[in-house]
This record gives structure tokens, sequence and C-alpha cells, in this order.
């Protein structure tokens, strides 16, 4: 009697469980690739920063980092998506309810200097000055302090 409640039960687990892998198995993935070059130079950006976010979903987030000649390629599930494209002194490029149902290459993204970056910087040190005069040697230490 127990057998015959264990085989419909034991049925019924096996075909929950396929059903669920297949739903997994059907979930697609695209590709978003591209290259990210410097205007001025012309030179590729290597380690500049691409961040996937979905617009209606703030905890989705995925993204990478460009290799030595600027590529970058990554890998998400169908959706719409907003791209961004950054590097360190460079205007951030975006890519605002992009709809992946498909590989999609976004070609050569050309990054220029923010306007933000800094006019100018000086750098301030002080030396050691020796004077040589006839009679003695004066050194001017100054706050070097690996010889005070």
């Amino acid at each position: 009697m127990t057998t015959k409640k264990f085989l419909p039960i034991s049925f019924l687990l096996i075909l929950f469980f396929s059903i669920n892998l297949f739903s997994y198995a059907q979930t697609p993935e695209y590709t978003i690739s591209g290259k990210v070059i410097d205007d001025e130079m012309g030179v590729p950006l290597e380690y500049a920063t691409i961040a996937i976010t979905k617009p209606n979903d703030p905890d989705f987030i995925t993204g990478g980092v460009t290799d030595l000649e600027g590529n970058f390629s990554i890998s998400v599930p169908a959706g719409t998506y907003n791209i961004a494209v950054e590097f360190i002194s460079f205007e951030t490029k975006n890519f605002n309810n992009r709809e992946v149902n498909s590989n999609i290459n976004l070609g050569t993204i050309v990054l220029g200097l923010s306007s933000d970056s800094l006019d100018e910087v000086v750098v301030r040190a002080e030396t050691t000055q020796v004077e040589v005069r006839l009679d003695k040697k004066i050194y001017n230490i100054g706050k070097d302090l690996t010889t005070a």
C-alpha cells in the first residue's frame, strides 16, 4: 500500500524538478561587446569600467573592464539595460534603455577628457643646499629628516 502512494509522489517530484531545470536552461544569455578608445590619441583605454544595470531593478548590476586592447565582452540575460562606460578623468558614455534580445556590439566607444579635470598641479619641495665659501661649507638642511 505504501508503494502505491510513493510511486505517484516520486513521479510528481521528478516531473517538477525536470520542469524547473528546463525553465532555467531556456533563459538565453547574450553578449554585449565593444572597444573603448581615447578621443585625442586614438589609443585603447585598458581597464575602463563597463557597468550594466536594469532601469527598473536597482539591485541588478553587472559589468566588467576592458582588456589591454580596450575590448570588452559581457554576458547578460535578455532584457532592457542601462550601460555606462567610464574611465578615470574621462567623460562617461551612457547607453540608456538598450533592449538586449540578441548579441550586441556597441562598436568603438570614444571617450573624451572630462571638463572637471584639474587645471594645474603645483609641486613644492625643499632641497638640501650646500654653499661653498673660501673658509667653510654651509649645509642648509631644511626639513630633510634623513640628514637631521
